[in-house]
């Protein structure tokens, strides 16, 4: 996530049913909806490979592509089919 900011410089960990956890700098951690100002700042997702073979029964099954804003979505499906990439816009700095 980038927020106030033009790279990515916050991190959250999806825990299923459309939420996250995250924390800023000096703050207890907190659950919150993925939506808003966290979906719309997402620039990229992750997902450790041994997730789903450790914990079969208790990982939730989820399209992440579903979950990002429009314009990544079109960047990473794009980038999967070799295609040339969308120009990005700017990111907020506010």
């Amino acid at each position: 996530m980038a927020i106030r900011s033009r790279v990515a410089n916050h991190g959250a960990i999806y825990v299923g049913e459309n939420k996250i956890v995250h924390h800023f700098y000096g703050s207890l951690s907190i659950e919150e909806l993925y939506k808003g100002m966290w979906k719309n700042r997402t620039v990229a997702v992750y997902r450790h490979p041994l997730v789903a073979e450790r914990m079969p029964n208790s990982v939730e099954q989820v399209d992440f592509m579903t979950l990002l804003p429009p314009a990544l979505r079109a960047r990473l499906e794009a980038a999967r089919n070799n295609q040339e990439l969308p120009p990005t816009a700017p990111t907020p700095t506010s």
